[in-house]
């Protein structure tokens, strides 16, 4: 028995210094063909060529076209001892505006509310503002409408005095997303006929070949036309007397570069 017993303890840690050998020499096999592998990817990293160079070439396309929408902007403003009668005149003149407006051609939906406000009036002493004295309410109520009829600009305008307007804001010019949208196009198509135009002239000066377009990219202008401010016209009439308006003019314009693999 203590020699089995001798036998068997003498050969665990042969077995044991075998499996060790073993291990060793597999994790070395595997750091060989490791950097084996890293040396023959790199091998092709360096050898593969390059990427086909590039070019870009760009075009500007212009548009210029007269507005077709006019935004503006008014304003009534009600004074009075106390605030229920203020607000009740202001909403009276407001109504009659609507209405005036949709007779015109304005539709509802291009009618909105863009401020109201009912503040107190206070009684002014040689100190400043005396804060416990209330003398009055003042109520403003902002309306913003569109016109999409630019001929009607100057009728409507000069006819808003005549139903309670007692603050013309200003007037926007611009253009209606439909007509936006085909103008930047034009002007699209003309900037890259330029663009493509100046392909074919650097083609012909460097003797090189375009193999295919790999990007584009454009960048749309839309200045806006001028804001006519409240200095500009005034409003004091009851006759409705149609406002000289000038809507001028602007140019939509598109800038487009096209890059191109060339050999």
């Amino acid at each position: 028995m203590d020699q089995s017993m001798n036998i068997q303890n003498t050969a665990a840690p042969l077995g044991n210094g075998f499996m060790k050998k073993v291990f060793l020499a597999a994790v070395s096999l595997f750091f060989v063909f490791a950097a084996i592998l890293a040396g023959i990817y790199a091998y092709h990293m360096i050898a593969r060529p390059s990427g086909l160079a590039t070019i870009s070439v760009s075009g500007t396309g212009k548009v210029t076209y007269k507005p077709d929408i006019a935004d503006i902007d008014i304003a009534i403003i009600s004074k009075g001892p106390d605030a229920s009668s203020v607000q009740n005149d202001n909403n009276t003149k407001m109504t009659a505006v609507v209405e005036y407006l949709k007779s015109q051609g304005v539709t509802e939906d291009d009618i909105k509310t863009i401020s109201y406000s009912l503040y107190p009036e206070y009684k002014q002493s040689r100190d400043g503002v005396d804060t416990s004295q209330i003398i009055g309410y003042t109520m403003n109520q902002g309306l913003q409408f569109r016109v999409r009829d630019i001929s009607l600009v100057g009728k409507i305008v000069g006819g808003l005095s005549s139903v309670g307007i007692n603050s013309l804001n200003g007037i926007s010019f611009g253009l209606s997303d439909e007509k936006l949208e085909t103008l930047k196009t034009q002007a699209k198509d003309q900037a890259i006929t330029k663009a493509q135009q100046e392909l074919q002239r650097m083609k012909t000066q460097f003797g090189f070949s375009h193999v295919r377009l790999v990007g584009i990219s454009d960048s749309p202008i839309v200045p806006m036309l001028y804001r006519m401010e409240n200095a500009e016209f005034g409003l004091g009439s009851d006759v409705p007397v149609p406002a000289p308006i000038q809507t001028g003019t602007g140019e939509v314009i598109e800038n487009v570069s096209l890059a191109y693999e060339i050999r």
